[in-house]
């Protein structure tokens, strides 16, 4: 999942088992590449050398999934800037040199002349323990998920036996991580389909947050969960440049008409607090698409920002936190206080993983405003291709399922979910099981945890 600072991926298993790395010792030896620490090769036919040696021979395979900052691919594997370690001469992050160099010879970190292994790399880049990152690689490789340490042997010297017959493998596709959590049932499910089979460059995942948003505006200020949260959302998607951004944001637009709730559809940007209170006077309950959304987060988070630009990030962290309560609007010498009851305003994103970096302040994260994101990342750039089917055409199946989600109690709603005043009683609706009740606690301890461990990270 994405971490707090927005910088990888991790993979949730072991979590419990996570330790700290002394840093200080490390950056004492100087293994070469191919060796390391408690990731090294160890004996030349052992589980750990075969997995790095794998590992190294399919760099897409894993390297894009652990989100390194500012990863970016060159012409013999990757290079990003090692964040867990300061910098040498002294540089702020944003400035920092790729000394992170990822290749199939081996990977090094030139600033500090630092040697990893991938499994050391793992490591390090997530802050776990070696079984983690064992199981991370491995999952990522394809080997098997539950481990059995005595199962691998015979299945790498398979491998070695096709490719001394000169068979080469075949090669597997990089894969989001979070790609296995976009294939759901109902609408939500659906949508992602639909966009993915319109897109020239498809993406599940970017594809899962627009989805989200769509759905939670459909319904919003008439449901709420079972913890009574309503509905409204903050999505971002996160990918690089050519990434099919646009069709993400276009697709939001169709799929809004397609529910005939094009009236619901907000504005692309916000240039000050009385913007967020006008739309909200007339539009209590809106969904606002936006590009380049790492830029605007940015500019109104900046120390730098003018008054204007910092109340939108001070209005919309009050927005967030809201289910079905009445929000008191600021007051000045031109604009009265206004109460508007249930405030539900969505926003989905779209962004280079650079740009959003570059949001990620130490005052804003702390304060807890870029946290409210649910951020969707993604380092696939797909292979441009013919849409499956027609983009501006949405199915009748889907938009009959959209306009059953926008109706809810029936046509008496919409007046009530477009008046700012209305007091609203929303359905409460169940868990789906007992089992997804247990996962929410669990999760909850989690987030606790974490927040109480790293004191000051916003959450």
């Amino acid at each position: 999942m994405l971490d707090q600072s927005g910088q990888r991926i991790v993979a949730a298993t072991d979590v419990g088992s996570t330790r700290k790395r002394n840093w200080a010792s490390n950056a004492q030896r100087e293994p070469p590449p191919h060796e390391g620490g408690n990731g090294g090769n160890g004996d030349g036919d052992s589980p750990h050398r075969l997995l790095n040696n794998e590992a190294l021979a399919n760099l897409d395979a894993w390297v894009p999934a652990l989100m390194l900052y500012r990863c970016r691919r060159t012409q013999k594997g990757y290079e990003a800037v090692p964040t867990w370690r300061p910098s040498t001469t002294g540089r702020e992050l944003g400035k920092r040199h790729r000394n992170l160099k990822i290749v199939m010879s081996g990977i090094r970190d030139f600033g500090a002349d630092q040697g990893y292994t991938p499994l050391d790399l793992v490591m390090t880049a997530c802050d776990c323990d070696l079984d983690t990152a064992f199981r991370f690689l491995s999952e990522r490789l394809g080997w098997v998920s539950d481990l059995d340490l005595s199962a691998l042997r015979p299945l790498a010297d398979e491998a070695a036996a096709e490719r001394a017959a000169g068979t080469a493998a075949k090669p597997k596709a990089p894969i989001d991580e979070l790609t296995r959590f976009t294939t759901v049932p109902g609408v939500v499910g659906e949508i992602v389909d639909w966009i993915v089979a319109t897109s020239r460059r498809p993406n599940r995942v970017l594809a899962l947050g627009a989805a989200i948003t769509v759905v939670g505006t459909l319904i919003g200020r008439r449901a709420a969960g079972p913890t009574r949260s309503a509905t409204h959302l903050y999505a971002v998607g996160i990918a690089p440049t050519g990434s099919g951004k646009q069709h993400l944001l276009d697709s939001v637009i169709r799929l809004m008409e397609a529910a005939k709730a094009s009236n619901h559809i907000g504005p692309s940007k916000f240039f000050s607090l009385s913007a967020v209170l006008d739309l909200l006077s007339s539009k209590p309950l809106v969904l606002c698409p936006q590009d380049e959304i790492g830029v605007f987060l940015r500019a109104i988070t900046s120390r730098k920002a003018t008054s204007h630009e910092s109340a939108v990030s001070q209005i919309l962290r009050g927005l967030w936190g809201i289910s079905f309560a009445s929000m008191p609007t600021p007051a000045w010498a031109q604009r009265e206080m206004q109460l508007i009851s249930c405030p539900a305003l969505s926003i989905f994103g779209v962004s280079t993983l650079e740009e959003f970096h570059a949001a990620l302040q130490g005052e804003s994260a702390v304060k807890g405003f870029l946290n409210r994101f649910l951020a969707l990342g993604s380092n696939l750039r797909v292979m441009d291709r013919d849409p499956e089917t027609d983009p501006s055409c949405v199915p009748s199946t889907l938009s009959n399922a959209l306009q059953a989600l926008y109706l809810w109690s029936g046509p008496e709603s919409l007046i009530q979910i477009g008046n700012p005043s209305a007091k609203i009683q929303p359905d409460v609706l169940p868990w789906a099981s007992q089992d997804a009740s247990d996962r929410y606690t669990e999760f909850t301890r989690v987030v606790e945890a974490h927040v109480d461990e790293y004191q000051g990270s916003g959450a």
